[in-house]
């Protein structure tokens, strides 16, 4: 489980990074930089303010692709993605376990009404792009 923290350590290093940087603004001859990029299908834009001119934008890709690796649902061979395709050679890695064992416990804290497992029904229904289908109930529940 030591290892079952790192997706937490790296968004606690993404936070601090933010607020060293938060820190740092208060000084003159101040240099706005944004950073752009894209990530879990969609596209995001970071600026901050610098006096030493430090470019963060490698730090923060590599935090995002990282997590990209892991739970993303638009990377086809991410393990969520494996995962959901049902490939029983998919190994989980840390930010995965991590965010798994946290959504199985708000599963059971909103007792039921939080599903991780929907994916196969949300796919069956047609809300990914796919054919709707009429499904009865067994169909629904086996899902």
């Amino acid at each position: 489980m030591r290892q079952g923290f790192l997706f937490f350590r790296s968004m606690k290093h993404l936070v601090l990074l933010f607020a060293v940087l938060m820190l740092i603004s208060c000084g003159q001859d101040q240099l706005e930089i944004v950073n752009y990029g894209h990530a879990q299908g969609t596209t995001y834009s970071i600026k901050y303010i610098t006096e030493q001119n430090i470019d963060h934008q490698s730090s923060i890709d590599s935090i995002l692709i990282e997590i990209d690796r892991s739970m993303s649902l638009w990377v086809s061979n991410s393990i969520v993605s494996r995962v959901n395709r049902g490939d029983s050679n998919a190994l989980m890695d840390d930010n995965f376990e991590a965010v798994l064992k946290r959504s199985i416990d708000i599963g059971k804290e909103t007792q039921g009404r939080f599903d991780v497992t929907i994916a196969p029904l949300v796919n069956a229904w047609g809300f990914n792009g796919g054919e709707h289908k009429e499904l009865d109930s067994i169909t629904v529940d086996s899902l």
